[in-house]
Parts: structure tokens; C-alpha cells; sequence
């Protein structure tokens, strides 16, 4: 059975409704998405939004398909001083 090519996915609109709704906010100066290390898309959507892997630490495995490592990807907001 021949593969389906990729449904466009609706992450990258959510992703960037959710990152200037509280970055809009007085008090928010920084955005996290954290994301399991196997999950390539959703690190996909964090770059493209303009996020930069803060770091990589030990998460727990909730899923068959997860490595057990957590991406946690960071946005500063403009005009803010970095966390």
C-alpha cells in the first residue's frame, strides 16, 4: 500500500496563537514548549517559530514512542530581559 503524503498539520498555527497570547501579557517574559526528543515535528514547530532549545533533560516515557528526553524550547519576549 503505497504511503499518503503528510496531512499539513495545525501545530505551527497553534504553536504561534499560544506564544503571543501571553507574551502580549505585562508579566510573561519568556514562552516554553517542551516536547519529547523523538518528537521531530514539534521541535520542527518551535524552530520555525523562532525558539532556541534551551536544553535537553530526563523526562518520563508515557508513550511507546517516546525517548524519555524532553526538548524544552524557550522565546523570550521582545523587549524583555532573557530569563
Amino acid at each position: 500500500m503505497p504511503r499518503r503524503p503528510p496531512r499539513p498539520g495545525r501545530g505551527h498555527p497553534a504553536a504561534r496563537a499560544l506564544t503571543t497570547l501571553p507574551a502580549g501579557l505585562p508579566t510573561v517574559d519568556r514562552v516554553e514548549i517542551h516536547c519529547d526528543e523523538a518528537n521531530l515535528r514539534s521541535a520542527a514547530v518551535a524552530r520555525r517559530l523562532g525558539y532556541r532549545l534551551d536544553r535537553v533533560e530526563a523526562a518520563g516515557v508515557r508513550a511507546p514512542a517516546e525517548s524519555g528526553r524532553g526538548m524544552v524550547w524557550a522565546w523570550d519576549c521582545p523587549g524583555r530581559p532573557a530569563a
